[in-house]
């Protein structure tokens, strides 16, 4: 969960942030003990971005609707037992670009992990099950690679059920009964994964 520290620590007084219509932009100008100040480019007042109100919209974003940003924001501070009727469109810009600001990959994901995992001795884990409480969470951006069709199938044909690298049998089954080898690296070779 977003504290009002990590907003703090991911904007800057100067950061220059989209509105949640797209069409004009706001400029961060200070940080008091309960909001943000910013002020629209081209004008002379600020606004100000109460946390309570930004860290609601920040952990229920994906409840705000691109094409209703002034409902949909309203409903979502609803939820959180708070009103506005001025600042719908700075709350959804400012929590659109801290939740950009703070997408992880996917590769970050699994180094963190594989050295913390490096870091523990074995005696320190075994009978270890885990606290069976729900795991901490990360966004992430994931690319896909969609690969041709055609090519997939011309070398699952060729590789005849064995990996072309290894040369070992496919380890699974899939649902179909075919062996489940992967093409790797958008090049003709299977892996097995």
């Amino acid at each position: 969960m977003a504290t009002i520290e990590d907003i703090q620590n991911v904007f800057n007084v100067g950061d220059q942030v989209e509105t949640g219509g797209g069409n004009t932009y706001f400029e961060v100008v200070g940080f008091t003990d309960n909001s943000v100040r910013i002020r629209p480019i081209n004008a002379q007042n600020e606004r100000t971005l109460h946390y309570d109100k930004l860290l609601c919209v920040i952990h229920d974003f994906g409840g705000v609707n691109p094409d209703q940003i002034e409902v949909t924001v309203r409903q979502v501070l609803g939820r959180c037992g708070l009103t506005e009727n001025v600042t719908e469109v700075y709350l959804y810009g400012m929590a659109r670009e801290f939740i950009s600001r703070n997408v992880i990959s996917m590769e970050r994901i699994e180094q963190e992990i594989y050295e913390q995992v490096a870091g523990l001795n074995e005696e320190e884990v075994v009978g270890y099950t885990g606290n069976h409480g729900e795991a901490p969470r990360s966004r992430a951006v994931v690319t896909v690679f969609r690969r041709d069709s055609r090519v997939i199938k011309a070398v699952l044909v060729r590789a005849n059920g064995k990996c072309e690298e290894c040369g070992n049998e496919a380890p699974f089954v899939r649902p179909d009964g075919s062996p489940y080898l992967e093409v790797h690296r958008g090049c003709s070779k299977l892996c097995v994964r």
